[in-house]
């Protein structure tokens, strides 16, 4: 990425900051810029799981169905366990928690990700208190080989 692109790229980051209806635009310029069909922002509550997504070039019915059914199944949760203040200084992707060869086996990967031509997540929540949020993950619909 050059640096004029990676300026301007930043620039709409701050803005989206000041104006939440800038998100769609970050993210479908992130997702460009790292070569993903799509990217999402999540916010999720960590106590009850509920939450809200904004997608970009991802299924609509991703959301209903990750909250209501995923979100508390999904492999890629970091233990409970670990202190809270732990969370806040993490960004994990798919691979830093599991294995591809493991991921792509758990029933999240094959009945809810692939479903949506989804093979890649990344970065994954980090947690601060009793809200979840992702910083803008990409997804990757090119296919495991």
């Amino acid at each position: 990425m050059n640096e004029p692109t990676f300026a301007e790229f930043i620039d709409l980051v701050y803005g989206a900051a000041v104006d939440a209806n800038l998100w769609p635009d970050v993210l479908r310029r992130f997702a460009d810029l790292v070569g993903a069909s799509g990217a999402l922002l999540l916010q999720q509550d960590v106590n009850n799981g509920r939450g809200s997504q904004i997608l970009v070039n991802v299924d609509p019915e991703a959301t209903p169905l990750y909250f209501d059914h995923w979100a508390p199944r999904r492999p890629l949760n970091l233990p409970p366990q670990m202190p809270a203040e732990q969370w806040s200084r993490m960004v994990v992707t798919d691979e830093y928690v599991m294995p591809k060869s493991e991921f792509t086996r758990t029933a999240y990967y094959a009945d809810y990700l692939r479903r949506f031509d989804v093979h890649s997540l990344g970065p994954s929540p980090t947690r601060s208190r009793s809200t979840c949020c992702a910083p803008p993950g990409a997804t990757c619909s090119t296919s495991l080989s």
